[in-house]
């Protein structure tokens, strides 16, 4: 299939949906298709794709804001993307994917066939649930996938007529990481790894809370921009190490290195398009998220404490593949902690339990096998 791509991502950037949307494009261009990855240009441009492969692009990438206008020596992205929509829909014999929704209105409208992804539902205002709801009404809308069950339901229970029975769920995957680990004898100390933003109710706080009762601990934090590390480092021990942002590929790599793998979220979670804007809690994603960095730490065999949420149950079970504590349940995060860096035994049993489930339904590969039959099904119709 000829894939075009519209993901609104930048690249390179610290924003977790930047790797989703590079490793399944690699995925799908892995399996044969040929992909065109269409996004905003960050410091870099192509050159930042090293950070996330370890081998060369199996898609092409273009940028949104150089795609040439008739009489605009420099378009704008709007205007660049009207283009762009008229082009596709004349050249016909492509389907059209991705996250970027306005994009995918335009095409949709035009009859061009599309699936969307989403990874949060609209915003109840007028404006945006009025624009979600021509997308699904439009004649070349053909699906939606959502990152979990619950925002499916969410979804459809929004818009019951126009979503019920076009909604499809497909969680989150990770790359195979060149290093499972093999070894869960108990080190001194125990290296406790927490990779992701820090992002008010994503957990850091939490286990820097925890890392103060836990000193025969070292937590690894991994991620965040220089204000957010400033703030909790005012407030951690001599335990906790901080590394700032860090290229995807370069974690993964040593995500073997740790004993245990933490993502106690809070019952709130702030998304990274809230911290962007400064909106607050008024964007929890805490109901229908799907953490990368959780199939991340299944990919490569670690013991993972994370929060008994309902969203991440459906990935996740209790004292089989993970360790699940109730959110903002300070107390119950050390016990867990503690435990876990106790018994070797209980590690390597949850760790092999999480990588087994990675191989069987979460790796990129897998997510871009589910999808391609998706798409198949909507060039056929």
């Amino acid at each position: 299939m000829d894939i075009r791509y519209f993901a609104g991502s930048t690249i390179p950037s610290p924003a977790a949906n930047t790797v989703h949307v590079v490793h399944m494009s690699q995925a799908l261009g892995a399996r044969g298709h040929a992909v065109t990855l269409y996004a905003r240009r960050g410091p870099g441009g192509r050159a930042g794709l090293a950070d996330y492969l370890d081998a060369p692009a199996r898609f092409r990438l273009r940028f949104l804001g150089d795609h040439r206008v008739p009489r605009l020596r420099k378009p704008l992205e709007a205007t660049a993307a009207h283009w762009l929509a008229r082009s596709l829909v004349r050249g016909g014999g492509r389907v059209v994917y991705g996250r970027h929704l306005a994009m995918l209105l335009r095409l949709a409208t035009r009859g061009h066939p599309v699936v969307a992804e989403v990874h949060r539902p609209p915003d109840r205002t007028a404006k945006d649930e009025a624009k979600f709801a021509r997308l699904l009404a439009a004649p070349g809308f053909r699906g939606l996938v959502a990152i979990s069950a619950e925002l499916a339901r969410e979804i459809e229970g929004r818009f019951p007529r126009l979503a019920r029975g076009r909604v499809h769920v497909i969680h989150d995957a990770a790359p195979q990481p060149p290093a499972v680990k093999l070894d869960y004898t108990t080190r001194d100390p125990v290296r406790v790894l927490y990779a992701g933003s820090l992002h008010p109710g994503k957990g850091a706080d939490a286990l820097v809370r925890a890392a103060c009762a836990l000193p025969e601990l070292e937590v690894h934090l991994y991620g965040g921009y220089p204000d957010q590390i400033a703030a909790l480092a005012a407030h951690a021990p001599a335990n906790v190490i901080f590394y700032g942002h860090r290229p995807h590929r370069q974690i993964v790599a040593g995500l073997a290195d740790f004993d245990i793998a933490a993502a106690p979220y809070a019952a709130t979670v702030m998304g990274e398009a809230a911290y962007r804007r400064g909106t607050g809690q008024a964007d929890d994603i805490a109901a229908w998220m799907s953490p990368l960095k959780l199939f991340e730490y299944m990919s490569a065999g670690l013991p993972i404490v994370t929060a008994d949420l309902a969203v991440l149950r459906e990935v996740l079970v209790d004292g089989e593949t993970a360790d699940l504590v109730a959110p903002g349940d300070d107390a119950a995060l050390v016990r867990a902690l503690r435990r876990l860096a106790a018994d070797p035994r209980r590690r390597r049993r949850l760790g092999i339990a999480a990588h087994s489930r990675f191989q069987a339904r979460h790796s990129w590969d897998a997510r871009a096998a589910v999808l391609e039959a998706l798409l198949v099904d909507t060039v056929s119709m």
